[in-house]
């Protein structure tokens, strides 16, 4: 489980961090929230999801704070 949830942070955190998806990471976001909202008896599986989503929800608050301007490609003339 750890593993997975592993996963879905770098994941997430490429994502905001590269491209800055609120979409993509609303919809991780959403799915932890109910596998946790789904597992309520099992503790240490609970406090590991409910720990997964506060770190998700950092890397996209810092994605915005540490922003840096995205380039855009112009070609030569």
């Amino acid at each position: 489980m750890v593993i997975i949830l592993a996963a879905v942070l770098v994941i997430a955190a490429l994502m905001n961090f590269t491209r800055r998806d609120v979409a993509c990471t609303a919809v991780i976001l959403w799915a932890l929230a109910g596998i946790a909202a789904k597992s309520p008896q099992a503790g240490t599986v609970t406090v590991a999801i409910w720990t997964t989503f506060g770190m998700v929800a950092l890397t996209l608050a810092g994605a915005f704070i540490l922003r840096r301007p995205v380039h855009k490609f112009e070609p030569a003339a």
